[in-house]
This record gives C-alpha cells, sequence and structure tokens, in this order.
C-alpha cells in the first residue's frame, strides 16, 4: 500500500510543479512586455541611452587644432596634424584621423575637448573583412582650425557679467561727522636693556 500511495503522490507532485511553471509563463506571456528586440528589423540605435559609447566623431568644423585628445588617448589612435601658414599667420589643420579598429573606448579623448567636437555616436554595427574600412579621415581639405571664443568648455563664449551696483551711503557727511575719532596708540614701554644702555 505504500508504494502506491508514492507513486500517486509523485504525480501529484509533478502535475503541481508543471502548473506552477505554466502560471509563470503564462503570466510572461500575457501580462509583461517583451524584452527580446528584433534586430536588425528594429533600429537599435535609437534605443540606445543618450551617454552610449558607439564609434568615435569628431567635428572638424569646431575643432580647436588643441591636440589634447591625442595626449589623451593611451593607446595613440588619434592622428592630428596642425601647422601654422605663414602667409595668413593662421593655424591650419591638416589631418585628423582616428584607428577605430584598435580604440577601446574608454573616453578619455572626450573629456578635455575645449568644444566638444569629438564624442561617442550610438553607432555601433562596423563588423567588416577590411580593418582599413574602420581608419576614419576627418579633414577632407586643410581647413583653418576653429577659433574657441572665450568661456566655458564646450559652450560658446557667455555675455560678460556686469559688475554688481556699489552700494554708497546716501550721507557720507554725516557719517564721518559721526565717526569717533581712533584713539592715539600708547608708546611701547621701553625694555630693561635699552634702560641700562642709557
Amino acid at each position: 500500500m505504500g508504494a502506491v500511495a508514492e507513486y500517486f503522490d509523485n504525480i501529484k507532485s509533478a502535475v503541481l510543479t508543471t502548473l506552477d511553471g505554466l502560471r509563470i509563463t503564462t503570466r510572461h506571456l500575457w501580462t509583461q512586455k517583451p524584452i527580446t528586440v528584433q534586430y536588425p528589423e528594429v533600429k537599435v540605435e535609437e534605443l540606445l541611452p543618450e551617454r552610449y559609447r558607439g564609434f568615435l566623431v569628431n567635428e572638424i568644423e569646431i575643432c580647436t587644432g588643441c591636440m589634447v585628445c591625442a595626449k589623451d588617448c593611451p593607446i595613440d589612435i588619434i592622428h592630428i596634424e596642425v601647422e601654422k601658414d605663414e602667409a595668413t599667420k593662421e593655424r591650419i589643420i591638416y589631418r585628423y584621423d582616428i584607428e577605430l579598429y584598435k580604440c577601446m573606448f574608454c573616453g578619455l579623448c572626450t573629456e578635455h575637448c575645449p568644444t566638444g567636437s569629438i564624442h561617442f555616436t550610438p553607432r555601433f554595427e562596423g563588423a567588416t573583412r577590411n580593418m582599413g574600412q574602420l581608419y576614419h579621415h576627418f579633414v577632407d581639405r586643410p581647413r583653418p582650425i576653429y577659433k574657441n571664443p572665450k568661456g566655458a568648455e564646450g559652450e560658446p563664449a557667455k555675455a560678460e557679467a556686469k559688475p554688481a551696483p556699489v552700494k554708497t551711503d546716501p550721507k557720507p557727511e554725516a557719517a564721518k561727522a559721526d565717526a569717533k575719532p581712533a584713539p592715539a596708540k600708547k608708546p611701547a614701554p621701553a625694555s630693561s636693556d635699552e634702560e641700562a644702555a642709557s
């Protein structure tokens, strides 16, 4: 009798646990939104967070050619050539290249850029058999560097702050008349060495 009871008890346990699992599956199926994104049909780039570290780009129109990004890069993947034009006395940027196939996406190059010209994008699709396609050139022709107006980093120059108004006493004459004169300083007592010398 004990073996038969154990047999039916196992069947009961199997049915109950199966129903419990189906209850959880049904809840996820009908009440919760799907988590899986149907890539590549769905544009994933639009769903990425604002600070996602995708491919690096440089907006050469606002690049000052300061080379801070190249100096900050720990693996030297940013190559910049800037020279002074003798005729116009302007600094000209001739080359700005990034070897994206070596980038480790640390973000150090973007932190100190005074204009924010180098930054990450949400683009991440870079599968290729030719690494040359991940060597990006940003200067198509020599161009003068951007002159960053004086102001906060990454922001346009702010209007000069007006000096705070100086508070003036409406009755300076009366204040001077009411003011008590400062007490005269007492002479310091002579030390015993000075008395012995005299």
